[in-house]
């Protein structure tokens, strides 16, 4: 490379950080990127003028360089400190402003050429995030999974969101944003007022201020305004907030905020929850269901889902004293249905999940009988294939003893038709004989990340059926059922008592699990 040829990717860069470059200019600094290391050790050593940026690269095997950093070697990249990373496999046939795309610094506009930066991404450290769809879109556009943590986006028009995981949030546009679900913080300066945060039911427009937003699994959203003022649009009401006010929003419109709905169940006010709930809001599900007077905000089909009596004080000391729980007679079954692409329930290989819930099933459970707490999939919908277990978490009585099973079902792939994949607990406990708690975590694509627990204790298992694999599961747009599956086919039927049910995407630690079951001190 001559000197004439450094000088043109300096300016050329200079051209594609201002927004001025044109198309053959943008070619050219394609052309010079994927052909010469000396050019791309240029291109960004003269962006780290304009973008001192802290960020976070895991291997390949993560999307656009980012994403979970308990699973790979974790690396901090301060600008112009190129050292660490190869740009081995990582250059595309795509625009060279993927170059930085690639590395998790800006998210541009390609679309008929450059015209400005959308936003700038900074994760805090042990932030777990990554780009779920839009990597390579002309549009620009973005959407962000952050798993844990928080994830700072700074807007080209200078607004921030902090995002708060578990969260899925898209980039629209360089004053415009999506919280499809999940929860963050936003700051916004006079000169980007005008800023809009949609979610599913409704959109917030900034008129200069700052506001949180909270985005349930089934699309709930309410805003807090803590400084200035926002106009709040749903279904064609339209309201201003100003600072200490705040609004739901709804399919049915704009309501008075009365507390956030996660997955059906009402949270309240945290001085109105029990320890145990906000034990479990504190490790953050993206799913809920406490049972506390809001059964019929879940579709009930057919038979009988009522509340009844749950864990409570002096036994199970978490609890309040008029804890109930759902009880599901006989062919009773709650269902919801999935948001549809990356909702709250869509996991695949890489990504963790843990789900845990009190139950109290009765002994009518016949010997080899395998029963339904919770799970997404093998419904029997029309809609869909008929053997698409996402996940699950069940009982069978195996010896006379109820013992955990988590099940999925692998996707089919060329040749490979797909298999059941069951892991299942050595040892249980006999039906009847009051609440227990049971919990299984797992990171798909790694079978050896299994783990189940029974009242707060790690219970060996072993995998069956399909055996440990580490293909990638079936994820598809199925309904998430509560105590039944399969239609409803009474074999599968959960007869009983269930509580606290909650599913993260996230493993819950040994300790975490351990909180869960506090008990009365024997004497």
């Amino acid at each position: 490379m001559t000197t004439v040829d450094r000088e043109e990717v300096v300016v050329l860069t200079e051209a594609l950080i201002d927004g001025s470059i044109n198309a053959g200019e943008f070619a050219r600094l394609e052309r010079w990127l994927k052909e010469d290391e000396l050019a791309r050790t240029l291109y960004l050593e003269h962006c780290s003028v304009d973008a001192l940026l802290h960020w976070r690269w895991q291997s390949e095997r993560s999307p656009l360089g980012v994403g979970d950093a308990k699973e790979s070697e974790e690396k901090v990249i301060h600008f112009p400190v190129l050292n660490h990373f190869s740009w081995a496999g990582a250059m595309k046939a795509a625009a060279a402003v993927a170059a930085l795309l690639l590395v998790g610094v800006f998210l541009t506009n390609r679309g008929g050429g450059i015209d400005s930066q959308f936003a700038v991404i900074e994760a805090a450290e042990g932030t777990q995030w990554r780009v779920v769809s839009g990597a390579e879109d002309q549009t620009g556009r973005q959407t962000l999974l952050v798993t844990e943590g928080n994830l700072e986006v700074v807007f080209s028009s200078g607004a921030r969101a902090m995002v708060e995981g578990p969260s899925l949030f898209e980039i629209r546009g360089g004053n415009e944003a999506v919280m499809e679900w999940g929860k963050g913080s936003f700051q916004v300066p006079r000169k980007a007022v005008g800023y809009s945060v949609s979610t599913p039911w409704g959109r917030v427009i900034d008129l200069g201020t700052a506001f949180d937003l909270s985005v349930t699994n089934d699309g709930l959203a309410e805003v807090k305004v803590t400084e200035g003022k926002v106009r709040v649009i749903a279904n064609g009401d339209r309201k201003e907030l100003v600072s200490g006010e705040s609004l739901a929003m709804s399919r049915s419109g704009l309501t008075k905020n009365k507390g956030l709905v996660m997955g059906g169940a009402q949270s309240g006010e945290i001085d109105n929850r029990s320890s145990y709930q906000q034990l479990i809001r504190k490790s953050k599900p993206v799913a809920y269901w406490p049972f506390n007077g809001e059964v019929d905000s879940l579709i009930t089909e057919k038979g009988i889902v009522k509340l009844v009596p749950g864990p409570r004080p002096p036994e199970f000391p978490l609890f309040g004293k008029s804890n109930t729980a759902a009880f599901f007679g006989e062919q009773g079954m709650l269902r919801m249905q999935d948001r549809g692409e990356n909702s709250p329930f869509d996991f695949n290989n890489g990504d963790e999940i843990s789900i845990e819930a009190w139950v109290n099933p009765d002994n009518q459970v016949h010997e080899g009988g395998i029963v339904y707490i919770v799970g997404k999939g093998r419904t029997d919908n029309l809609t869909f294939l008929k053997e698409n277990q996402n996940f699950s978490l069940r009982l069978w009585k195996l010896d006379g003893q109820m013992k955990a099973t988590f099940l999925f079902r692998s996707a089919p792939d060329g040749g490979w038709e797909g298999d059941y994949h069951r892991w299942t607990t050595l040892q249980g406990f006999v039906p009847g004989d009051g609440w227990h708690h049971v919990a299984a975590t797992y990171r798909y694509g790694d079978p050896s990340s299994i783990r189940t627990y029974q009242d707060g204790e790690l219970m060996p298992g072993e995998w069956d059926m399909g055996g440990a694999s580490g293909r990638r599961p079936v994820v598809d747009d199925d309904e998430l059922w509560l105590g039944a599956a399969k239609g409803g086919a009474q074999g599968n039927k959960f007869t009983g008592m269930v509580d606290e049910v909650a599913i993260y995407r996230k493993v819950l630690t040994p300790e975490q699990i351990l909180q869960r079951v506090k008990k009365r001190e024997q004497k």
